[in-house]
């Protein structure tokens, strides 16, 4: 058996080279990536100074007609920004999930004592109780009379 060397196989014009230069060149070098990253946070501490000084401004005093602006103490989390690059799908289960914490929060509130709670499983009985009457009612009239010759 004769070993044939792979720059030798025929790869149906394309050689074994031109898939390793193309291999190589689809990964970005470390340092190009570096200067990238270094880059992209010089623009990114820049931006967040630029707001930090405009906010400072604000608070400074009042305006020419005497009117002060109130600025929020509490610093915004950096997910507002990532809010408008999410997809509309994404947003939409955010605004589900932050909903059902919203009544998971009202209904710990609510029905703290036992007389509430009592009082409230015996209006879901109620409820449960006329839902079972009207299908009841609805399957009897549904189902056809049985004849009974006598």
């Amino acid at each position: 058996m004769r070993l044939t060397p792979l720059k030798d196989i025929d790869c149906g014009g394309v050689s074994l080279d031109a898939f390793l230069q193309q291999h190589r060149d689809s990964y970005v070098p470390p340092r190009q990536l570096n200067d990238e990253a270094r880059r992209f946070l010089a623009e990114f501490e820049a931006k967040e100074k630029e707001e930090q000084q405009r906010l400072d401004a604000l608070k400074s005093g009042a305006d020419a007609e005497g009117w002060q602006t109130v600025v929020p103490k509490k610093r915004r989390s950096v997910f507002h920004v990532l809010d408008q690059n999410r997809s509309a799908k994404t947003n939409l289960a955010l605004a589900q999930l932050q909903q059902k914490r919203i009544q998971k929060g009202k209904k710990h509130l609510q029905d703290f004592y036992s007389f509430q709670q009592a009082a409230l499983k015996a209006k879901r009985m109620d409820r449960l109780a006329r839902q079972v009457m009207k299908v009841k009612k609805t399957s009897q009239a549904l189902m056809p009379r049985k004849f009974n010759p006598v």
